[in-house]
C-alpha cells in the first residue's frame, strides 16, 4: 500500500504528536488524580518535618544567645520584621539579632498552618517569650508568620513576621486615675 505525498505529511504528524499528547502538561490534573493528593500530602510532611528540625535548631540557638547559630536558619535575602522593627538581608537579620537575641528570652512557638508547594513553604503560628533580666515582666505573646524557600537543598527562613499582640487595656480596678488639679495662683 502506497500512501500519497498529500497524506503522507498529516499522518506523520499525527504519529510523531501522539506521545506528546500522553504527556502532562503544567498545571493539568495527573491521569491519577487520587495519586497527586497523595503525593502532596507525602511532600507536605517530608517539607513540614525539615521546617521543625530548622525550627528546633533555630529556638535552641536563640534561647542560648548563639546568634550565629540563629543566622545560618535565614536565607541569604532573608527579611525578619518584628512588631516596627525591620530588618533586610545577611548583615541587616544579623544585626537584627545582635540587638535581639540577649533581650528576648526564650522563644516558644505554636504552629497552627502549614503549606508546602514546590521550592515555598509557609508556616503560620503564635509565639511567646519572657523578657530576659526584667523580673516580673509581662511574657509578650503574638503571631508568627514565615515563608521558607529551598536553598541549595536546605529549608532556609526567607522572611518571617512577628506581630506582638496589643498590650491588654487596664480594667477600671487597675487604671490610675488623672492627677487632681492643683491651685498654684492662690498661694495657699
Amino acid at each position: 500500500m502506497r500512501i500519497s505525498a498529500r497524506y503522507a505529511l498529516p499522518l506523520a504528524l499525527a504519529l510523531v504528536s501522539a506521545p506528546a499528547a500522553a504527556q502532562r502538561l503544567p498545571g493539568a490534573a495527573p491521569e491519577d488524580p487520587g495519586r497527586m493528593g497523595a503525593a502532596k500530602a507525602e511532600y507536605t510532611r517530608d517539607v513540614l518535618r525539615e521546617h521543625d528540625q530548622l525550627m528546633s535548631g533555630w529556638m535552641n540557638a536563640w534561647s542560648s544567645q548563639d546568634k550565629d547559630e540563629a543566622a545560618r536558619a535565614y536565607a541569604a535575602d532573608a527579611t525578619v520584621v518584628f512588631g516596627v522593627d525591620r530588618a533586610a538581608g545577611r548583615a541587616g537579620v544579623e544585626g537584627w539579632l545582635d540587638r535581639n537575641v540577649a533581650e528576648i528570652g526564650e522563644l516558644r512557638t505554636s504552629l497552627s498552618d502549614f503549606r508546602a508547594s514546590g521550592a515555598l513553604a509557609y508556616a503560620q503560628g503564635t509565639f511567646q517569650y519572657q523578657p530576659r533580666d526584667q523580673a516580673g515582666a509581662v511574657p509578650v505573646t503574638g503571631s508568627y508568620f514565615a515563608v521558607l524557600v529551598e536553598e541549595r537543598g536546605r529549608w532556609k527562613y526567607q522572611t518571617q513576621i512577628f506581630v506582638p499582640d496589643a498590650p491588654a487595656a487596664p480594667t477600671p480596678a487597675t487604671a490610675v486615675a488623672p492627677a487632681a488639679p492643683t491651685d498654684q495662683a492662690s498661694g495657699s
